[in-house]
């Protein structure tokens, strides 16, 4: 019988958690530094608060627009001057926080896809959470089936439809007889509970 919902989510939040677990120890020992190098991000940069010094510069912005409706010897190249230099000083401050950030998320996303994809491979698909759930992944489990569920759909199409495609796969086990995800029928491959013979 093609495990319930309730099996493969839990299923996979242990999955989720032990990959996500190794690739946060990647990153303390060997992604946060290499990140810090190349986008010349420093730990002070994170302490300043930056809603504050975004407010202030919006204030500042305002003031210096009001300044030239209200100054008649203010013009516009004094005002786009003070704006440039406003925005360059903000920008010096706070330049490598965001590309920090950005490279952070990419780390983690790409670390839980490559992870995930190499872990579900070695285990041929019965990985620690479907065991613990008493499920297996049954089919033609390989690499190429393996990249097709994992990688293609769970990483991408996941990713890509802002987890749209995480409701569809819901829907498709709640409210269909055979409980396949696309995914399911996409690789060629079934979660279903150990030892009981398929189909009933």
């Amino acid at each position: 019988m093609t495990a319930s919902a309730f099996k493969r989510l839990a299923s996979f939040t242990i999955d989720f958690t032990i990959i996500i677990a190794l690739v946060f120890t990647s990153f303390r020992i060997v992604g946060n530094p290499l990140l810090r190098e190349a986008t010349g991000y420093d730990e002070e940069q994170w302490n300043l608060d930056w809603a504050v010094a975004a407010r202030e510069l919006n204030e500042e912005r305002d003031r210096l627009a009001r300044r030239l409706e209200e100054d008649e010897t203010y013009t516009r190249s004094d005002y786009e001057q003070d704006i440039q230099e406003l925005e360059d000083d903000y920008n010096e401050e706070y330049a490598a926080v965001v590309p920090y950030l950005m490279s952070v998320v990419l780390y983690f996303y790409t670390g839980w896809v490559i992870g995930n994809y190499i872990y579900q491979g070695l285990m041929k698909g019965n990985t620690f959470g479907r065991k613990w759930m008493d499920i297996e992944l049954s089919g033609r489990v390989n690499w190429w089936s393996l990249f097709m569920r994992e990688v293609l759909w769970k990483g991408f199409f996941w990713a890509f439809t802002l987890s749209i495609g995480i409701w569809i796969d819901f829907l498709f086990i709640a409210f269909t007889k055979d409980r396949k995800t696309l995914r399911d029928h996409i690789s060629g491959l079934k979660v279903i509970y150990i030892d009981v013979p398929y189909p009933i």
